[in-house]
């Protein structure tokens, strides 16, 4: 199986087809999985790459106790390099779309960037700051419940009230990526669920925003 190593961790990954790099960045808590129907339709045109971010899948879990989007970028930018891939076309979805951004930012040498399902890098309004600081008790309690009931319970309760709001089509049309979705969730790792919480409900470091003069950007989930 295709395995690499990227800075401290082995990550597993996957390429498609011949032509363009086009670089697939899969969401929190699931894996390169969830690109399956792009794979199968860009590999026709594209060398399709897709890989598992740190923690989840079959890449390595982190000895790191926090994650950050310049962590996750330094990934990306180890494992493009040693697959000999310049000037890629990159998308990102959710929290990919993130770290799409934020390698954007950093290595601005793309061909396309190509966001999907994902909040944008900017500045925080003053709504923002407001809507967080309502937030916080909402996200102590959450975390406090995940705790309680073990990782496994809390997800499968997230995904019970996402089916009973909005219908099984809001996490996939597709039943068989359904139930792959389902047991990705399922079995992440404990330590790595409350990590990438940790990450998609803290804003981002004061530092990112001063990479380039005329960008800037914060986190929201």
């Amino acid at each position: 199986m295709p395995y690499i190593r990227t800075n401290d961790i082995i990550t597993y990954y996957e390429v498609y087809g011949e032509g363009y790099p086009l670089v697939l960045i899969h969401g929190a808590w699931s894996d390169h999985g969830v690109w399956r129907p792009q794979i199968e339709y860009f590999s026709r045109s594209y060398k399709v790459i897709v890989y598992d971010l740190r923690g989840l899948g079959r890449t390595d879990r982190s000895k790191t106790r926090e994650y950050s989007l310049e962590l996750f970028v330094d990934d990306l930018k180890a494992l493009l390099e040693a697959l000999s891939i310049e000037k890629p076309i990159i998308c990102g979805r959710s929290l990919g779309g993130l770290i799409a951004q934020a390698y954007a930012i950093k290595y601005p040498r793309l061909k396309a960037l190509i966001l999907a399902n994902t909040s944008p890098i900017t500045p925080l309004s003053l709504s923002d700051k407001i809507r967080r600081y309502l937030e916080k008790p909402v996200i102590l309690a959450y975390t406090s419940i995940a705790h309680l009931i073990g990782v496994k319970r809390f997800v499968n309760l997230g995904l019970k009230m996402i089916k009973l709001v909005h219908g099984e089509k809001r996490i996939s049309i597709e039943e068989d990526m359904l139930k792959q979705i389902q047991e990705t969730l399922v079995n992440i790792n404990e330590d790595e669920f409350f990590k990438l919480f940790k990450l998609l409900t803290t804003p981002t470091p004061r530092h990112l925003k001063d990479k380039s003069p005329n960008t800037h950007y914060s986190r929201r989930t």
